[in-house]
């Protein structure tokens, strides 16, 4: 797709009148410099490779951006994020929500992930016959008899990530004052905590298998937001 279609679909998003026909809004070149940048900044996270075709301010409306289709809606709310203000306009809230989910997917998909052939110590076939985490191991209802998120992130013992937390949507014109990371009975370690105007990251190091929960709470001048993130995280298994 084109970058002239991803500024179409930002400006649709924040419902712009004409971004569907008019090739030549003027808003177009500025929205164009704003999306290199903030492409920019995306590509350079730890785990995040968009193959977004970065050209900086020698960018054209109608070169090819060299994005995936999974990946275009994503950039596309993030756009209307980044752009939303300057032009008064109130950024709808599925729009950013649809930019962190996005983030966050890509994220996870970045990430190398130890490969953990079985979700419990002992395979099917060898008595482990009742058990429910070996049916799907990505949308399960319990790991270890722990209840847990149908969207919990699967790991292994001794694996770690780099997660980044955007909270881009929700701060909006403020800044991050505070950004506190709390780990449930402080089963994940947490270090490295670092957050710039918009966005958190922290290593996570998984040292104990079951089901655990990471809480992400940022703080600006006039409010406060908290994020929930639910980990599943397995015993290390060869063959």
């Amino acid at each position: 797709m084109i970058k002239l279609e991803i500024l179409k679909m930002a400006f649709r998003k924040l419902k712009v009148k004409g971004a569907s026909s008019d090739p030549s809004l003027p808003q177009y070149p500025d929205a164009l410099i704003d999306l290199e940048a903030m492409m920019a900044e995306l590509d350079a996270t730890p785990s995040i490779s968009t193959g977004y075709n970065s050209t900086g301010f020698n960018a054209e409306l109608d070169e090819e951006s060299g994005l995936t289709i999974e990946d275009l809606n994503t950039i596309a709310c993030g756009l209307a994020v980044r752009i939303g203000g300057d032009y008064g306009i109130e950024v709808p809230f599925l729009v950013g929500k649809g930019y962190s989910t996005g983030v966050r997917k890509m994220f996870i998909r970045g990430a190398i992930l130890p490969i953990v052939k079985y979700t419990n110590r002992t395979p099917r076939g060898l008595g482990n016959t009742s058990n429910n985490v070996y049916s799907n191991s990505r949308s399960n209802l319990y790991y270890n008899g722990s209840k847990t998120s149908s969207n919990a992130d699967h790991y292994s013992v001794d694996s770690f990530i780099n997660l980044p937390v955007d909270f881009t949507a929700w701060v909006l014109d403020e800044v991050l004052t505070n950004v506190v990371w709390v780990s449930e009975n402080s089963k994940i370690k947490i270090e490295n905590q670092t957050f710039t105007d918009k966005v958190a990251t922290a290593k996570l190091t998984f040292t104990n298998a079951g089901v655990y929960k990471i809480q992400v709470t940022g703080t600006t001048a006039t409010k406060q937001k908290v994020f929930d993130f639910d980990f599943a995280i397995h015993d290390k298994l060869e063959g």
